[in-house]
């Protein structure tokens, strides 16, 4: 269908290559339009330049000379004579525009054909392609630069190539013009990588230069974060948009917007469980006991073996005894007659259950032997902890 259509286009045009006569024919219009019946495209260009030098304002010579460009392949020169000839007037601007269409379809089937050709090819023959498809959209481009096709295409084949610089420049392009969830992750995950880069960079850092590469970091954390806003305004429950988004307000220290970020992946993606895993580690840094432990149980009850949050679970719920145990100190050191209060030892518990549970997954992990050690010691279990250390002691020994 694609290609009876093109046809009719071209088919179209050729039947249109009718030139109707200048107001006052002149030597110079005979003659370059008896060349043009003739295809000799070089002498027609002589006359029509000969009679522009005399008739500046001849839309129809302006006209004919971009008909000649298009005959010839020379896009950009063509589209300064139709410029010209538009200037002067609109007589021709249908066949104008029917030669650009035929133009931009053209190119555009031809640099979509070399990028999926390079998507599956080898990589020596793929980086023909994919610069064969790059000049094919470009011209697609300079020809009909507002259509959003061109500008997708030329995204992915830069992307493709791994030169994410130029993705970007025309991932933002493209974007400008229609709001594409697919080219919206690319981009926001192009300034993720970015801003984790160089926050990697910076703790190896001192001074200026460390201050530099926070704020790069910071500047494409705020880049990845507009992407993604845009982006879920037409995939508002994406979970992959949103844990990008979940990312860049961490990374960007932004931890309130975060929560409600994550709350929102929750509902857009309940069974995913790095989404409980990564709120939780959010909710342990804030202190939230409570709400922690619940999206770690909830990653674990989706992936009993899923050690991560196995062990911050437990991380959980020793941070949280050891605050209530602080506290029911304090209270007795206040008042010397009143009974500690060891509903702490609950907490305790609970973490040895889930370092147990750890423990049968990866028996080799020291900072799991190491945490239930302490557990079982402030739970007064002297055996069970010295084991524990032991163990801890051996493994680290064996390294």
């Amino acid at each position: 269908m694609k290609n009876t259509i093109f046809t009719l286009i071209i088919i179209f045009i050729i039947s249109s290559f009718l030139f109707t006569g200048y107001q006052c024919s002149t030597a110079e219009m005979t003659s370059a339009k008896l060349y043009i019946q003739r295809s000799e495209w070089e002498n027609a260009k002589v006359q029509l330049q000969k009679e522009l030098e005399k008739h500046p304002e001849n839309a129809e010579a302006w006209y004919l000379l971009g008909r000649i460009h298009f005959e010839q392949k020379n896009y950009k020169d063509m589209l300064d004579a139709f410029k010209n000839s538009l200037k002067q007037s609109n007589q021709f601007k249908t066949e104008i525009d029917k030669v650009l269409l035929s133009v931009w379809a053209s190119n555009l089937n031809k640099g979509v054909d070399h990028y999926n050709e390079a998507i599956r090819s080898s990589t020596d023959s793929s980086i023909v392609h994919f610069n064969k498809a790059i000049d094919y959209l470009k011209t697609s481009i300079m020809v009909m630069p507002d259509s959003f096709p061109g500008y997708r295409i030329l995204a992915l084949t830069y992307y493709g190539m791994k030169d994410k610089d130029n993705a970007v420049v025309y991932l933002k392009q493209a974007l400008e013009r229609q709001n594409d969830v697919q080219l919206g992750r690319i981009l926001a995950g192009i300034f993720y990588e970015r801003a984790v880069a160089a926050k990697n960079e910076a703790a190896n850092l001192e001074g200026d230069a460390k201050t530099k590469a926070i704020e790069s970091a910071n500047k494409n954390f705020d880049e990845a974060i507009k992407v993604v806003e845009n982006a879920l305004k037409v995939a508002p429950q994406d979970p992959n948009l949103l844990a990008i988004l979940n990312d860049s307000y961490i990374g960007a220290g932004r931890t309130q917007e975060a929560m409600e970020s994550y709350q929102k992946a929750i509902i857009a993606d309940p069974n995913n469980k790095y989404v409980h895993y990564n709120y939780g580690v959010l909710l342990l840094k804030n202190l939230n006991f409570e709400e922690a432990a619940e999206q770690f149980e909830a990653a674990i009850k989706l992936d009993e073996k899923f050690s991560d949050a196995l062990y911050n679970l437990s991380a959980t719920y020793m941070q949280w005894g050891a605050k209530m145990k602080e506290k029911a100190d304090e209270e007795v050191k206040n008042d010397k007659t009143k009974p500690i209060n060891k509903a702490y030892e609950e907490k305790f518990r609970k973490a040895k259950y889930y370092l147990e549970k750890l423990i049968e997954i990866s028996p080799n992990d020291i900072a799991a032997w190491e945490t239930l050690g302490m557990a079982n010691t402030i739970l007064n279990y002297p055996k069970e902890a010295k084991e524990a250390f032991d163990k801890a002691d051996s493994l680290r020994k064996a390294k």
